[in-house]
């Protein structure tokens, strides 16, 4: 069973984590790269090269939390502040600063951070199932899941496509100001979604934490 669940998790999260990387070549590789790592690790575990210790456990769920923590915070600003104030500007000015935001913010501070918390969350919940039915088990897996699918996978199926329509439309294009006006309402909906998500999972792995 870990073995088959590390083989889904794997898929999902690398092709997502791939996406939001590169493109749909990107997705690809990812879901190789997570399948054959998540299989790996899963198969260690299972034949006991490597311990599903409470140790191992916790580490991995620290980090997990801290990483959704962090990206639920920045969502978060952007929520409730940056995209309001892009939504202040004229078009032509909101579009060019959200379209240099897109470029910049890959970067090895953000862009790591984001990386590995999918990292972190796939091996803490494979870790868990291993560990199962320990009395965080539940708790990790829980806020792995929701991590994974409301935030990693939200934002390579809904905010990443809508950042590759910005960036291919010239700012003072004809029809700009209603790809503005649909991009600021749809993705910033979408970021709600994938905020609450990373941050309810913060919750979730803390409580694990202090049940383990």
């Amino acid at each position: 069973m870990v073995i088959g669940v590390s083989l889904v998790i794997g898929l999902a999260a690398g092709a997502a984590l791939g996406r939001v990387v590169g493109n749909r070549t990107g997705a690809v590789v990812g879901a190789l790269i997570g399948a054959v790592a998540c299989l790996v690790y899963a198969y260690l575990l299972n034949a006991g090269l490597l311990m599903p210790s409470a140790t191992t456990s916790s580490t991995l769920t620290v980090v997990a939390a801290v990483l959704c923590g962090l990206q639920g915070g920045l969502f978060y600003a952007f929520s409730t502040g940056v995209m309001w104030a892009l939504a202040r500007q004229p078009h032509p000015s909101g579009m060019a600063t959200m379209q240099s935001i897109n470029v910049v913010v890959f970067n090895p501070w953000f862009g790591g951070a984001f990386s590995l918390a999918p990292v972190a969350c796939a091996l803490a919940m494979i870790t868990a199932l291993a560990r199962w039915p320990a009395p965080e088990a539940p708790w990790v897996v829980a806020g792995g899941a929701l991590f994974l699918i409301g935030t990693l996978a939200v934002t390579a199926l809904c905010n990443v496509p809508r950042n590759d329509a910005l960036e291919a439309m010239p700012v003072n294009a004809q029809g700009a100001a209603e790809l503005w006006s649909r991009y600021l309402r749809e993705w910033t909906r979408w970021n709600h979604v994938r905020s609450g998500s990373a941050l309810v999972a913060a919750a979730l792995l803390t409580i694990a934490l202090i049940n383990a």
